[in-house]
Parts: C-alpha cells; structure tokens; sequence
C-alpha cells in the first residue's frame, strides 16, 4: 500500500548545477540553497536544462520543484539521466504544470552519473527557486486517522485607534501546521530512513517535501521544517516495531 512521502535527498548537492543559460544575477546554484526567495532564471525561453554531474552513481526516483513560473510560461519539463553525460534516459516524460505551484513527481527508481531537469518554455524564460532530483522516503502508509491535513492560520498585522476603533489589516501570509503520527511501524524503516534524516537534514531546521497523499491528493504537498522544538522522539515496545512516531511540520500556504 502507498502512503506518505518525504524528499530531502537532492542529487544537486553532488555537483554544481549547470544550467544552459542564465539571465545575470540569477545563478543555478540557487537551486539548491533551499531558500524560496533566490532564483535561477533562464536567459531564453526554449531549450533549457538544469544539469549535474554527480562523479558517480547515485539513485532517484522523484521531482520537486518550488517557487517557479513554470505554468505561467507554458513550460514543458522532463526529468533525463546518463551514464557518460552524452545520452540520455527519459525518467519522467514531458508534462506542463498547470499552475505555479509545487511540483511533484514520482518514477520507478533509476541510477546514473548524470542527472537534468529540462524546460522548453512558450511565454518567457522559467524561473525556479527550488529544484530537487532525489530518493523518497515513501511511509508504508499514510498517517492515522484522525488526521488534519492542514492547519491553516491568517497572519495579518491589526491596528486600532487610541479608542478601539478598528482601523484596518494587513495580510502577510498563511501559516500552515501539520501533525501525523503513525502507530506499529517497522523498526527497520525507522533506524535506516527516518533516523538518518531528521539527524542529517530536518534537525538542522532544514525545509523538506511533506506529501501524504502524493497519489490521489498531490495538490496537498508542502514544502516544510519541522515545527520549533519539536523532538523526534519514536517509542519502542518491540524489537521489530515502533509503537507511534509523530511527525510536527509548519510551512507557509502557497
């Protein structure tokens, strides 16, 4: 049975990414600093690719992107690897996002030196804040019920008159909280994924790709760290399972 999926792996952490072309002050090392607000932009419209080398064999198996205006330009994008960076392998085939939203998409697990995402945009050059080619931590089921999906809170700053007379707000943004728990999880799949990536990547406040329902609800996927505070902490019972391993996110609503 499927169920949720984290991506914190990124294959443009083995290289540098290049890019085919680059509008000045937009590098593609961006890509990969995982902040939403810097940018690597193209410098054209069509035929434009991110690409990195790895220096040796690494496995993927999925796409996120974040921040981008890739529907916006009508952009066609693909995933391809290789072994010798001359051909080429289609892992995931040419699709165009509907919206500028984030980007999700799986494969069946592939492993290669080389690895690129391409663009072939119709209305401007793409643009794209976050890009990540990885291996998913897939949960061998989606979070118990009851499960919110989502938390959503208005972020606004208020002012009222010296005598409480509302005068008006402002709209910042949308905070978003999620908590899920599982109960009666393999121990196997705790120590050899979960563990090495909340010690290696989201302990350090690190953002990650939280999707719970990637096959039916892939409008649901956020871009998230772990709330402030938060332990991970799995209780154990049996040498085989954990009894309940809670994860606590917070994002911003896109």
């Amino acid at each position: 049975m499927p169920g949720s999926v984290i991506l914190s792996d990124n294959r443009f952490l083995d290289g540098l990414p290049v890019a085919q072309s680059t509008e000045a002050g937009y590098d593609p090392l961006n890509v990969r600093d995982l902040r939403t607000y810097t940018h690597w932009r193209a410098a054209s419209s069509a035929g434009n690719s991110l690409t990195v080398d790895c220096q040796q064999t690494k496995g993927a198996d999925a796409l996120v992107i974040v921040k981008h205006n890739l529907g916006s330009v009508a952009s066609q994008v693909s995933v391809e690897s290789s072994d010798d960076g001359s051909v080429w392998t289609s892992r995931q085939s040419v699709f165009v996002p509907p919206n500028d939203k984030l980007i999700v998409k799986r494969w069946v697990t592939a492993q290669a030196r080389h690895w690129r995402i391409s663009f072939n945009a119709q209305n401007g050059p793409p643009q794209v804040a976050v890009a990540m080619i990885g291996m998913a931590i897939e949960f061998p089921r989606y979070p118990d019920a009851p499960f919110a999906i989502k938390e959503v809170k208005q972020e606004t700053d208020r002012v009222s008159s010296k005598t409480g007379q509302l005068i008006g707000s402002v709209s910042r943004y949308k905070s978003v909280e999620v908590s899920a728990s599982w109960t009666t999880v393999r121990a196997d799949f705790v120590d050899n994924e979960l563990w090495p990536f909340y010690r290696d990547h989201a302990s350090l406040g690190n953002p990650f790709l939280w999707s719970w329902n990637p096959q039916t609800r892939p409008d649901d996927a956020m871009f998230v760290r772990l709330k402030s505070g938060f332990a991970f902490s799995p209780t154990k019972s049996n040498l085989n399972y954990y009894d309940r391993v809670p994860l606590e996110m917070e994002g911003v609503l896109e």
